[in-house]
C-alpha cells in the first residue's frame, strides 16, 4: 500500500506539472513528415514493448485468480506453513480463507496493472511534449522508474523482515482423483471446500461441453487447468493487450490531429469528476459517474499531494471546453474513419503478433499429432496426462488383483484341500507378478515430481 500511494502521488504530481495549454509541435506540414514525430512514435512503441511483459503478467494473473476452480485445484499453503503452528480457531480460519485471500490478491493485481497502465498512458504525453530528440529519449527512460518502485520496495521488505522470496514458483495441482469423478464432476470431498457447493456444481456443468469431449476428448470443465484453461487464460490476456494497444494508437492519432496532449484531457476529466461537473444523459452514465466520483475522491484523500491545491494552480485552459473532452467511442470511430489504412494495418500487425502465434501453438498438436514443446505449462500438461495414465493403470491392476483374490477364496471354499493348495500357489504367483509390474511403474511417478502419498 505505501508503494502504491507513492506511485499514485508521483503520477498525479507529474500530470498537474505539465504545461497543459502546450500544443504538440508537428512541424509545418503533415505530422508523419516531421522527423521528430517519427522518432517520438518509435519511442512510444519501444516504451510499450518494455512494459508489455508487466501488463500481460498482471492481466493474466487477474484472469487466473478470478477463475473459481483455481482455488479448488491449486495446492495452497497451509496455516502451519505460514504460522509455524496449527491453532484451530475461528479467527485464523477466517483470515486464511478464500473469502479474505481473494480480495487482497485482486486488489494488489489491479493496483499493479493500474500503475503500469497510467505510466504507459502518461508516457505518450511526456514524449509528445518534448522539444528535441535528446529530451525525448531521456523522458522515455526517466518515467520507467515509477513502474520499478514495487520491485525495489519488495526487495527492501525482504531484507528488513528476513523474508524468503522465490521468483520461479511453479503451480502445483492437487491429486486429480481427489477433485474429479470419472464423469467429469467434482467429488464430494472437493465440494466440501466450497461455500456454496450447489453453485460450484452448476459452474462445472455449465462449462462442460460434449462437443469438446467428442473432438478433443475433454471430459471436464474448460475452467480446469488440466484441460484448456491455461490456453484460454493466455488467449484472453493477449486479446486484452490488443485492445489496450489499439486504444493507445487511437489516442496518439487523435492527439496529433487536435494538437492537444492526452494528459490535458485526463487532467480535465479528473477536475470535472473532482468538482462534479459532468452531466450524465442516462441512468448507466449517472451510476458510472457516481462510482467514478467516489473513487476519485478516495484516491485524492490517500495520496500525499493536495489535489484541491493542484487543481487550483491549473492555468491556461478551460476544462469546460469541449475541446478537452475525453475520447469516447464516437471519437474513436471518427479517428478510424480518418485513418482507415493506418489503423487497419496496425491492428492487423498487432493481431498477428499477439493472437495468431497463440492460436497456432494451441492447434499444433491437433493438426500435426505431436506435442508442441513451447513452455513449462505444456510440459506440465504432458506430465499430468502421463500421471493420469499411470493412475488408471494402477487402478486396473488393483481390480485384477482383487478379482484373483475373490476367485482364490471361492476355490478354497469349494475345492478339495490338495487342488486348492496347488491353485492357491498358482494364483499367488500371478498376483505377485502383477504387484511387481505395478511397483516397477512407481519410480516413473517419482521422476515426474509426484510423491507416493499423492
Amino acid at each position: 500500500v505505501p508503494c502504491f500511494l507513492a506511485q499514485l502521488s508521483a503520477m498525479f504530481a507529474l500530470r498537474t506539472d505539465f504545461e497543459l495549454d502546450q500544443d504538440i509541435d508537428v512541424g509545418d506540414g503533415h505530422p508523419w513528415r516531421c522527423p521528430l514525430i517519427r522518432l517520438k512514435s518509435l519511442m512510444i512503441i519501444l516504451f510499450y514493448i518494455i512494459h508489455f511483459k508487466m501488463l500481460l503478467s498482471a492481466v493474466r494473473q487477474m484472469i487466473f485468480m478470478s477463475n473459481p476452480l483455481t482455488w479448488a485445484e491449486v495446492k495452497q499453503p497451509t496455516r502451519r506453513s505460514w504460522l509455524g503452528r496449527h491453532d484451530d480457531n475461528t479467527l485464523q480460519r477466517f483470515a486464511f480463507s478464500n473469502l479474505v485471500m481473494l480480495p487482497c490478491v485482486m486488489v494488489s493485481l489491479m493496483a499493479k496493472f493500474a500503475v503500469g497502465y497510467m505510466v504507459c498512458v502518461d508516457s505518450v504525453s511526456l514524449i509528445l511534449a518534448s522539444s528535441h530528440a535528446q529530451e525525448t529519449i531521456f523522458n522515455c527512460l526517466a518515467i520507467t522508474f515509477i513502474t520499478e518502485l514495487d520491485q525495489c520496495w519488495w526487495e527492501c521488505l525482504c531484507v528488513v523482515f528476513h523474508l524468503r522470496y522465490t521468483s520461479d514458483c511453479p503451480i502445483e495441482l492437487l491429486a486429480q482423483d481427489v477433485l474429479w469423478n470419472d464423469d467429469g464432476s467434482l467429488t464430494d470431498k472437493a465440494l466440501e471446500h466450497w461455500a456454496f457447493p450447489g453453485f460450484a456444481a452448476i459452474i462445472v456443468r455449465g462449462t462442460t461441453f460434449k462437443c469438446l469431449e467428442r473432438i478433443f476428448n475433454i471430459k471436464r470443465t474448460i475452467l480446469s487447468r488440466t484441460t484448456i484453461f491455461k490456453k484460454i487464460e493466455i488467449g484472453l490476456a493477449l486479446i486484452t493487450m490488443w485492445f489496450i494497444f489499439k486504444r493507445q494508437l487511437l489516442v496518439l492519432l487523435y492527439a496529433l490531429d487536435t494538437r492537444v496532449l492526452p494528459v490535458t484531457r485526463d487532467v480535465c476529466l479528473q477536475y470535472r469528476l473532482h468538482s462534479n461537473l459532468v452531466d450524465p444523459h442516462t441512468f448507466l452514465e449517472w451510476l458510472f459517474l457516481k462510482c467514478t466520483h467516489r473513487l476519485e475522491l478516495l484516491m485524492e484523500g490517500v495520496i500525499l499531494i493536495s489535489a484541491r491545491q493542484e487543481f487550483e494552480n491549473i492555468r491556461g485552459i478551460d476544462c469546460s471546453d469541449h475541446k478537452y473532452d475525453s475520447m469516447g467511442l464516437q471519437t474513436e470511430a471518427e479517428v478510424q474513419t480518418r485513418y482507415p489504412k493506418l489503423v487497419g494495418g496496425c491492428c492487423l500487425i498487432m493481431m498477428m503478433f499477439f493472437v495468431l502465434p497463440h492460436i497456432l501453438i494451441s492447434l499444433h498438436k491437433f493438426f500435426f499429432g505431436i506435442a508442441a514443446d513451447v513452455d513449462d505449462a505444456d510440459v506440465d500438461e504432458e506430465q499430468q496426462r502421463t500421471i493420469d495414465q499411470l493412475e488408471q493403470t494402477s487402478k486396473d491392476k488393483g481390480k485384477q488383483i482383487m478379482a484373483l483374490e475373490q476367485k482364490l477364496s471361492k476355490l478354497l471354499d469349494g475345492a478339495n484341500a490338495g487342488e486348492a493348495v496347488g491353485t492357491r500357489t498358482s494364483l499367488e504367483r500371478c498376483a505377485g507378478q502383477l504387484r511387481m509390474a505395478l511397483e516397477a511403474r512407481m519410480p516413473r511417478r517419482s521422476r515426474l515430481g509426484i510423491r507416493g502419498d499423492d
